[in-house]
């Protein structure tokens, strides 16, 4: 799972708010170098999408833009991964 756990912080928003959310995810390109997209579903609307070169790292991003439009338009923040410095 990757570090930074935006679907967790997600799953814990939407039973917080008794909300559904659900992930549709297509892939394209050929086979040795596909593309994922992923289009978050929230109660039923498009609410955002992610890419990435994984279905799990497309899932991440469209959690990651969810928390961040949610944020806009409450009080939750996402947490942000912090980067180590060498």
């Amino acid at each position: 799972m990757p570090p930074t756990h935006y679907r967790m912080q997600l799953n814990s928003v939407l039973q917080a708010n008794q909300w559904v959310a659900r992930y549709v995810c297509t892939v394209n390109g050929p086979q040795d170098a596909v593309w994922w997209h992923a289009t978050l579903y929230i109660q039923e609307s498009a609410y955002s999408a992610g890419s990435g070169l994984t279905k799990g790292l497309a899932m991440e991003e469209a959690a990651e833009n969810a928390l961040c439009i949610i944020a806009q338009q409450t009080d939750v923040q996402p947490v942000r991964q912090r980067t180590r410095r060498p």
